[in-house]
């Protein structure tokens, strides 16, 4: 009889660890499909960004907003940490023919739904195939100035991203349930503490968002310019 609950246990823990975990799906990209546009300009344009500043995310997006615009074919010299009041030899070299500045605010959030994901969601291993559900909101305030400093456009591009992930850490303890004391009582008390944002899903969303959201708030940059 022992041997049976041991052996009904062992393979409860396998099986949970089996089933840990769901790869990123990001719900919603298709919303910011954007044909790319292409302006006839005269000229190449040379384009400077004033100096980025920010937490890491932030940093992360505007990165992926020059390096997008950069690759433009229409686009001549890009230069980053531009000043329009304090310019240095080389700056003087570099005529831009717009300024730009980027200023995004981005917002990660849990959801309720992750409640009832992990408890009763356990039993199915809800986690495993649907995910938790996350959501990402950015804002991207973009201003354009002229090379003298005169405001040309200000606006902002919001774009919120919903997604779902389980990581391995957080699928493990989702999937406990299966094999500690209580019947999946201890996932009750869990399901509260995984209603909130997991930050280990934050690296793996960059890396499926970045050609989705550069290439969006790139062609309404370059919208602005042209138009």
């Amino acid at each position: 009889m022992k041997n049976k609950i041991a052996s009904l246990i062992v393979a409860a823990v396998c099986l949970s660890l089996i089933s840990c975990s769901h790869s990123l799906n990001i719900k919603n990209s298709k919303t910011y499909l954007t044909t790319p546009k292409y302006s006839p300009v005269e000229k190449p344009l040379n384009i400077g960004f004033t100096n980025i500043s920010g937490n890491g995310d932030q940093l992360w997006c505007c990165n992926a907003i020059i390096e997008k615009l950069a690759a433009k074919p229409f686009i001549g010299m890009v230069q980053s940490n531009y000043s329009l009041n304090q310019r240095t030899s080389s700056e003087r070299e570099f005529v831009p023919d717009y300024v730009i500045s980027i200023e995004p605010d981005i917002e990660f959030k849990g959801s309720g739904w992750n409640y009832p994901i992990t408890f009763p969601g356990f039993l199915v291993f809800a986690h495993a195939w649907n995910g938790y559900k996350y959501s990402a909101n950015i804002d991207t305030k973009i201003t354009i100035r002229d090379a003298n400093g005169n405001l040309f456009k200000d606006f902002t591009v919001s774009t919120p991203y919903k997604f779902n992930h389980c990581d391995f850490g957080r699928g493990f303890w989702s999937s406990s349930g299966w094999w500690t004391p209580g019947l999946g009582a201890l996932n009750s008390v869990l399901g509260f503490f995984m209603i909130r944002y997991d930050k280990d899903a934050t690296d793996d969303f960059y890396i499926h968002v970045k050609d989705n959201y550069s290439t969006y708030v790139v062609e309404k940059v370059v919208e602005a310019i042209v138009s």
